[in-house]
């Protein structure tokens, strides 16, 4: 089963992205870097009260969609708590996941990356 974080949005699998001038499937790094946030964890999840706004997940106690930001494989959505912002300054800065490579936002079309190898 699968769910869905609050506050946040990944690439699908499959997605593309570029990295080091070659197009890997940014989905999957994603899911390993949740993978990795939750390794060995208990985690908690609470469903939202906003419909269809998904749930909001500890591992042991550390906000999921925050890691999944700070990793740089998800971005917050307009309505996220600040401080996912302030994360997400500092993965572009370092950079980390996404900002490794060459960004494509992972709701934009699947073309985009393609066209531009």
């Amino acid at each position: 089963a699968s769910i869905n974080l609050t506050g946040i949005v990944a690439p699908e699998l499959g997605r593309q992205c570029l990295r080091s001038g070659t197009a890997r499937d940014c989905g999957l790094l994603s899911r390993a870097s949740l993978l990795d946030l939750t390794a060995g964890a208990t985690i908690a999840c609470t469903r939202s009260d906003v419909a269809d706004a998904g749930y909001t997940c500890l591992s042991n106690g550390y906000d999921l969609s925050e890691g999944m930001v700070y990793t740089g494989w998800a971005l917050p959505l307009a309505d996220a708590p600040a401080r996912y912002f302030d994360v997400l300054a500092t993965a572009m800065e370092r950079p980390r996941g996404f900002w490794r490579g060459e960004f494509v936002e992972p709701w934009a079309p699947l073309t985009a990356v393609t066209q531009e190898r």
